[in-house]
């Protein structure tokens, strides 16, 4: 970490934290571009990072976006926000069928972050031509996605949330051969339809302003991985890479528990990052996961991969229509994420009582109303309540750092504080669990760039 001072903004224009060679970044420079908002970039160095930039973002990743003052992170949340805040154009379908559908396919091209890391890392065990066929094989599925389509673009006859979410791996799909001196690119007998997108994406104003050659890309990342040491492996343990106070991170802990993974964990210092653990996540985020040699990265997609490896106990509904509603209520929960985010920072002048987190709670309490059970899940938890446990349980921290004490309205939220003490006994959550006082006085220390990892 580095001190510094955040350069000046200009008056309106929002701005947008990024690192030139990030993937998830690009995501957000693309929208931004697409819905034509004023914005200046800052882009931000990810292996030493200003001081300054936690207070945007206390985890100090990218992309990050200051609109008006409203702090918002994550890429996919990022594009999506945005589409409702500025509908023109509109990047999903109006038809809430087609626009779930959209929802989902960007949810499976999950698969192409996983298997591009996979390769840029090496970590597989796999040689470069099963790596890059790997890769081929993701492709593949899109190829067919897009022919069933009938349609140049996922969008349709322009590009949509689809296209501009994939993109940058698309773009850089070449990267871990040029890394090592070969050059795979697209098999255009087999990919004839994904070649004429591509085409026709890099040609986008909104795109091209984005590219970057992939020669320079490779050099660039092949210099990106420079080592130290890692602690040692215990033979037939899975491997955790997390951050005790870390929401995300404990999202990965309590699936690793539900599903009984063997495991160790080693916490990464996220303001002093070992030069080491960017050969695992070449942003240094956690969690991450290390199963047998198969890097899994993003809480989400680590919990889904584990529930459909290890289906005992299936944390998702085995019904489609359910399964998408619950997916589609961890999507809308990224509101208590974002609430729980502001709050910290101060971000939006409000006492804690009058946080936005309270009307996130209250959305969650109607579902559950709805639901007429204890769980989310039913009768015992399923994957939303995983996901959503961890803000739940640090909901009182940002009124603790300012010497208040917000916590659950039991005449307003009375399903969900039944439902928090029935969670908090869980031997899945209850391992997992730090006091809020403590993890106040955690991030208290860390916004202020001094954090105490020992507490």
């Amino acid at each position: 970490m580095r001190r510094s001072t955040e350069p000046p903004k200009e008056e309106g224009k929002s701005r947008l934290y990024s690192m030139h060679f990030c993937p998830f970044a690009q995501r957000a420079r693309i929208v931004c571009n697409v819905k034509k908002i004023p914005h200046d970039i800052v882009n931000i160095d990810l292996k030493n990072k200003p001081d300054w930039y936690f207070k945007i973002h206390p985890k100090g990743l990218v992309p990050a976006l200051d609109l008006e003052g409203q702090i918002l992170v994550e890429s996919l949340d990022i594009a999506e926000f945005l589409d409702e805040k500025f509908p023109d154009p509109q990047l999903y379908p109006a038809d809430p069928e087609k626009k779930a559908k959209d929802k989902e396919l960007i949810g499976k091209f999950g698969k192409v972050v996983a298997t591009w890391a996979a390769a840029l890392y090496k970590k597989d065990g796999k040689t470069n031509q099963e790596r890059f066929q790997s890769i081929n094989d993701v492709l593949l599925e899109m190829e067919t996605e897009l022919e069933e389509r009938g349609t140049t673009f996922y969008g349709g006859d322009a590009p949509g949330m689809v296209d501009y979410m994939i993109w940058p791996w698309v773009e850089r799909a070449r990267v871990p051969s040029l890394i090592d001196g070969e050059d795979f690119d697209f098999p255009k007998d087999k990919l004839s339809k994904l070649v004429v997108w591509k085409n026709e994406m890099k040609e986008r104003k909104e795109v091209k302003e984005t590219i970057t050659d992939p020669q320079i890309q490779a050099t660039f990342y092949k210099g990106y991985f420079t080592g130290s040491t890692e602690p040692p492996k215990e033979e037939g343990k899975s491997r955790l890479y997390s951050m005790h106070f870390c929401p995300f991170a404990q999202r990965a802990r309590i699936v690793c528990n539900v599903k009984k993974i063997p495991h160790d964990i080693v916490n990464i210092d996220l303001k002093n990052k070992p030069d080491w653990y960017f050969k695992i996540h070449p942003k240094g985020l956690v969690p991450a996961l290390d199963l047998e040699g198969q890097i899994l990265v993003e809480s989400l997609d680590i919990a889904e991969f584990l529930d459909e490896k290890f289906p005992d106990p299936p944390l998702y509904p085995a019904d489609p229509e359910k399964k998408a509603k619950d997916k589609e209520l961890i999507g809308k929960f990224g509101k208590l994420t974002a609430a729980w985010s502001v709050a910290l920072h101060n971000k939006d002048d409000k006492t804690s009582q009058e946080s936005p987190i309270t009307n996130a709670l209250l959305n969650m309490e109607t579902e559950l109303v709805k639901r007429g059970t204890t769980f989310y899940g039913g009768d015992s938890p399923g994957m939303v309540d995983y996901m959503f446990w961890p803000w739940v349980e640090r909901s009182r921290v940002p009124s603790l750092i300012t010497g208040e004490d917000f916590d659950f309205s039991k005449d307003k939220l009375p399903k969900l504080v039944v439902w928090k003490n029935e969670m908090k006994e869980r031997k899945e959550v209850k391992e997992t669990i730090t006091d809020p006082q403590i993890q106040a006085t955690f991030y208290k220390g860390y916004l202020q760039g001094k954090p105490n990892y020992d507490l």
